[in-house]
């Protein structure tokens, strides 16, 4: 992932940076003629620390145990170079104090990381600002800032529709070539005729997805599924109300999730349902 400046934006309570240009702080890799106030001198913590193989299911067929790799909480630490304008009697002590408030001022208390490439966006990660570290004896003033993201992945900034237009239920594949991790994804499936259960296989490794509604699925209902980190619902849109069934899920279950590459799904009865949306973020162990 190439990256040649990261922003740091506020965010509302949703994860949505606000817009204008107050709620946005702009860290430059490249400004040989320092026009820029705030350029980074290191950025630590983009990497994968420590890589957590975790248990996430049993194959139906063979009982064997299935693992994904994942890591623990990701922690951030930028060293930043000030640059005031003295010929618009700029201070370094101005630059510390517009830091100051544009992490005071956020509602929310998140921050999100934009990683660009020249004027496009890559990845983002949000976190919270836990330490604001002023070096103000130092030849070169700087600041240090260590930003703590529970969510350690980096993503893309808009989420990834999968044209599921021809796809069939009963032989999924969905490629992911962007993604350098595992991730959840998220997924709405119609029902043209009734059927008692859902019923989705990993024919390769063995799992099984299973939901049994007391009433089954009827002519109409459409399923939606999400088994994104933070976000894992599962209901059936009836009658215009939602009906959730996580208490319907068969104790063997495992919640599908996204490898980077290809990934095949099967499900039964498939001729009474169609796929309606797929998506994901694409999502990566670091830049």
């Amino acid at each position: 992932m190439r990256v040649t400046s990261v922003e740091i934006h506020q965010v509302d309570s949703s994860g949505e940076p606000l817009g204008g240009t107050s709620s946005v702080a702009v860290l430059s890799f490249r400004d040989p003629q320092r026009l820029n106030p705030y350029n980074i001198k290191a950025l630590l913590g983009l990497d994968v620390d420590e890589i957590v193989p975790r248990f996430y299911g049993i194959a139906g067929k063979s009982a064997a145990k299935n693992y994904s790799l994942s890591m623990e909480q990701r922690i951030i630490v930028a060293r930043i170079q000030l640059n005031p304008n003295f010929s618009n009697n700029e201070s370094y002590s101005d630059l510390r104090d517009n830091l100051y408030k544009f992490i005071a001022s956020s509602r929310s208390g998140l921050v999100q990381l934009r990683f660009k490439d020249a004027n496009v966006t890559t990845a983002v990660i949000s976190g919270t600002i836990s330490k604001f570290e002023a070096a103000l004896a130092s030849k070169e003033p700087e600041v240090q800032l260590t930003i703590n993201c529970l969510d350690p992945w980096l993503k893309s900034p808009e989420r990834v529709n999968v044209d599921v237009s021809g796809f069939d239920p009963a032989d999924t594949t969905i490629e992911d070539e962007l993604s350098t991790a595992p991730h959840g994804f998220r997924f709405e499936m119609s029902f043209s005729g009734a059927t008692t259960q859902f019923f989705m296989e990993d024919t390769a490794i063995g799992w099984i997805f299973e939901v049994t509604p007391v009433d089954g699925f009827l002519i109409g209902d459409v399923l939606h599924f999400s088994s994104e980190l933070g976000n894992r619902y599962l209901y059936v849109f009836r009658d215009e109300a939602p009906l959730y069934l996580a208490d319907c899920l068969n104790p063997n279950s495992v919640w599908p999730i996204i490898f980077p590459g290809e990934n095949k799904y099967t499900i039964d009865n498939s001729e009474y349902m169609t796929w309606e949306k797929i998506s994901y973020y694409s999502t990566y162990w670091g830049v």
